[in-house]
């Protein structure tokens, strides 16, 4: 390769077009500082240059575009240049190489040149040891080509919000498909305060919400082989879309054992494609229940999400606290199929929903015993204790409740930690009769006609973090007169004492309230009475039937 220096007017030597780093200013600080120092001790080290392949009589620049702009705007016209004769192949491999050994260079501009040297050929291993750096580095920062449009031109933005963000977070987020880097975008920017939030997330806080996106092939319900499960879609096996596809990306994924199809670790990184498979599988499922039973029962198991997947939107599905588990002989037991919560695709047999007061009196009768009339067995004792003492249980919730209704939206906020309150209104719904909202829709004398449709979507954009804070603590005051309607409910109606335990664990999780410190000072205030170890089964006193024993043995050695 024969190479020779000479000095070459400045207005012929035009920069390659495939330079991966991007334009640069010349008005930029660090330009006018080399070119002071071009004016003081001239250009020290040569610029690299081929002749150019279409423009006979021009150079093609390869390598020193910053010491060129400089010379400019120092004002020389002639520069000194190493000329070379280049394949294009060559060149480009100069070029990018040069410039990824610079400190300054963008991560998108440092993922652009590694792909152009991959694209040539180059293995990873060939770009790491080039590098000085490891296969898997080479590998996570080359994927960052694949970012979204979106993300792209975000992060080149000078005044960008994401400028404290590393390599690290744009790799994390460029394992997804783009059309869920695109969702990942909209929920970032929809307000002004999550901008400013994910603008300082660490990268381990990226990386706790992104996997949240993520799911482990092994845990999916249906068979990963399976491709006619959603047309014109590729079984999880042999879908592209998963971590397994490309480890190097991940630093837990390992590799699959070789008598395993997957590895352990091995994720779906498509969850749209995800859900679309999952409420395909759990029509085909309810279809099968219903061919075989006649009719099923769509339940959550979960508090938190009592919205159904797509496949069951407009269908009727019970709540967890509005289901029990039963025998298959009771009335109204039917197979249960969860459509919503953590467990989707999980038949329940069998369950049903709650039985008015009546069914359930006769219920607990039947299972009562064969105590005497006009005698209580101590089982039935038992079930009233019991509901005397949620009812001090229920007190207390509803005394700490009502001092919540009480306090202002600001003290309201340290309550947050222990619930989602859009959550909660979404399921329980608001009492509007409370005067506890101080926002909304429309300002005081205004009207739908006279309000400027901008205005509202300005207002919701410009809310900052402790604005939306507030506005959460206003609607969790809201939802609070509802959950007091349950309590009232639970204590006056005739549940279960499973049924009253789930609904009494659900609301003190989300009140934040220790429910078995409660259940304890209650058992306290309500002690087993001591009479209770007199007593049988049935009811009747221990004393009782032994005088009954003695009487028929005396009876038996009579007629001896």
């Amino acid at each position: 390769m024969e190479s020779q220096i000479q000095l070459i007017p400045v207005k012929d030597l035009i920069p390659t077009p495939d330079n991966p780093r991007k334009k640069l200013n010349p008005k930029a600080a660090c330009i006018a500082e080399l070119a002071e120092s071009i004016k003081a001790m001239g250009v020290l080290q040569p610029v690299l240059a081929r002749p150019h392949p279409t423009r006979k009589g021009k150079f093609d620049l390869r390598a020193g575009e910053r010491r060129l702009i400089a010379s400019k705007v120092a004002g020389l016209e002639k520069i000194p240049a190493i000329v070379r004769e280049l394949s294009d192949k060559e060149a480009r491999e100069i070029t990018v190489t040069e410039n990824l050994q610079r400190e300054d260079l963008h991560p998108l501009e440092e993922a652009a040149g590694i792909q152009m040297l991959l694209d040539d050929g180059w293995t990873y291993d060939q770009v790491a040891n080039q590098l000085g750096k490891g296969r898997q580095w080479v590998a996570r920062r080359a994927s960052i080509t694949k970012l979204s449009d979106n993300w792209r031109k975000v992060m080149l933005k000078d005044d960008s919000p994401f400028v404290a963000w590393s390599a690290s977070h744009l790799e994390a987020i460029a394992v997804y498909p783009k059309n869920i880097q695109d969702e990942l975008f909209d929920a970032i920017h929809e307000v002004k305060w999550k901008v400013e939030e994910w603008a300082s997330a660490t990268l381990q806080d990226l990386r706790n919400w992104l996997g949240d996106l993520m799911h482990l092939l092994r845990c999916a319900p249906w068979q990963i082989e399976d491709k006619e499960l959603l047309p014109n879609t590729p079984s999880c096996l042999n879908c592209k879309k998963r971590s397994g596809c490309q480890p190097d990306l991940f630093d837990d994924e390992e590799p699959a054992p070789e008598n395993a199809k997957i590895s352990k670790t091995d994720r779906c990184l498509d969850p749209q494609c995800w859900e679309a498979k999952l409420n395909a599988w759990l029509s085909a499922k309810h279809d099968e229940l219903k061919e075989k039973h006649g009719n099923v029962l769509l339940i959550s198991d979960s508090y938190e999400s009592t919205s159904p997947f797509a496949a069951f939107k407009n269908r009727v599905v019970l709540p967890h606290w509005n289901w029990t588990r039963c025998k298959k002989a009771e009335k109204g037991a039917l197979p249960g199929l969860v459509v919503a919560g953590d467990n989707p695709g999980k038949v329940v047999l069998y369950c049903r929903p709650p039985m008015s007061n009546s069914s359930a009196a006769s219920q607990s009768r039947k299972g009562a015993g064969p105590g005497p009339d006009g005698v209580k067995t101590l089982k039935e004792r038992r079930e009233a204790l019991d509901k005397s003492r949620r009812k001090i249980v229920i007190g207390k919730i509803i005394e700490d409740l009502d001092a919540r209704l009480k306090l202002p939206a600001a003290e309201i906020v340290p309550f947050l930690q222990f619930c989602n309150a859009p959550s909660l209104a979404a399921a329980f719904g608001m009492d509007f009769k409370n005067d506890a909202l101080t926002w909304g829709t429309l300002d005081y004398g205004q009207t739908w006609e006279n309000r400027k449709p901008a205005d509202c979507w300005n207002r919701y954009r410009a809310l900052s973090r402790e604005d939306a804070m507030l506005m959460d603590a206003e609607t969790y005051k809201c939802v609070l007169p509802i959950l007091r309607k349950r309590l009232c409910c639970l204590r006056d109606g005739n549940y279960s004492e499973k049924d009253a335990q789930v609904e009494l664990s659900s609301i003190c999780g989300a009140l934040g309230l220790n429910l078995k410190e409660m259940q304890s000072e209650a058992v306290g205030e309500k002690p087993d009475p001591k009479s209770w170890a007199k007593l049988n089964a049935d009811g009747t006193p221990k004393t009782a039937t032994k005088k009954k024993a003695d009487k028929k043995k005396t009876r038996q050695q009579k007629a001896a």
